[in-house]
């Protein structure tokens, strides 16, 4: 995380099977306009209740921004879609 991470704010590396379904359920239920199988592929494997303050990973793969932390949000799962798209990458890029 970047400098909007707050000092104290330990990341839960945790990733149960139930988190898998929330996730699969955010991309299949929220990302239905996204046509890059990478993206979808992307958001259903990364968890992104790690970006989430503990008190607010309950509510992290709801169709909303997700407070983070230090006055900032995670966009919703939507927003996110469209930006990585947006990108175009292809194999072998990295974004700094």
């Amino acid at each position: 995380l970047g400098s909007g991470q707050d000092a104290g704010m330990a990341i839960p590396r945790t990733d149960t099977a139930a988190d898998r379904r929330r996730r699969e359920r955010m991309v299949r239920d929220q990302l239905d306009e996204c046509g890059d199988p990478r993206v979808l592929a992307a958001m259903t494997d990364l968890p992104r209740h790690w970006f989430v303050p503990e008190e607010g990973q309950g509510s992290a793969y709801g169709d909303h921004p997700a407070a983070i932390g230090g006055q900032q949000t995670i966009s919703q799962p939507r927003v996110v879609a469209f930006m990585l798209e947006q990108l175009r990458l292809e194999p072998g890029m990295t974004v700094p």
